[in-house]
């Protein structure tokens, strides 16, 4: 529960406004001054460019937008948390975090496209993650593990609005790792 002298934040979004204030950090200096073959450049047929990692996470971050502020928007204050998620929603977090240990077919609706525009492209994720970020105030005073939330790409799939959080968060983790390993290939172009 927010404390009602301070405003400030429940300890769970404190930490999820971080954790996406940290991969903002992250994504702006893994993106610094790269040129648009650079952004584009592919390691090997098959493995993602630097491009499509960020337009992935566009793609997915940007599609949860709504269903998340519509969730927060229609749920009223329960109890304070700390939350529990179901152990499903935990191990599938988890399975986001880098180094990644399981890969997963990327559904059709978040396929990235073979090349994207470099300031476009950085732009929208500066974009949803500022939407994001002022989300979690928003979301202050819910019970994150009550309140669900749709994924875009599987609608009949209700998920905790808190999970949801942590897991785009862990998953944001998991592909700018990819595009720093990406950047850091032996034969990216100078």
């Amino acid at each position: 529960m927010p404390n009602p002298a301070t405003g400030a934040l429940h300890p769970d979004l404190a930490r999820l406004a971080a954790e996406i204030s940290d991969t903002q950090a992250h994504f702006e200096t893994l993106c610094a001054f790269l040129t648009h073959p650079q952004f584009n450049w592919r390691p090997a047929p098959g493995r993602w460019s630097i491009a499509q990692c960020i337009t992935h996470l566009n793609s997915i971050n940007g599609q949860d937008l709504a269903p998340m502020s519509a969730a927060i928007a229609n749920a009223k204050a329960h109890h304070p948390g700390p939350y529990n998620y179901p152990w499903i929603w935990r191990y599938f977090i988890r399975t986001m975090e880098p180094p990644v240990t399981k890969k997963f077919k990327v559904p059709k609706a978040y396929q990235p496209p073979p090349e994207a525009d470099l300031d476009t492209t950085l732009a929208e994720y500066r974009r949803i993650s500022t939407v994001l970020l002022d989300l979690i105030p928003q979301a202050n005073g819910l019970d994150l593990a009550s309140v669900k939330t749709t994924l875009p790409a599987i609608r009949f799939l209700k998920m905790p609005l808190g999970a949801r959080l942590h897991l785009l968060t862990a998953h944001d983790r998991r592909h700018l790792a990819q595009a720093r390993d990406v950047r850091t290939h032996a034969n990216f172009p100078a």
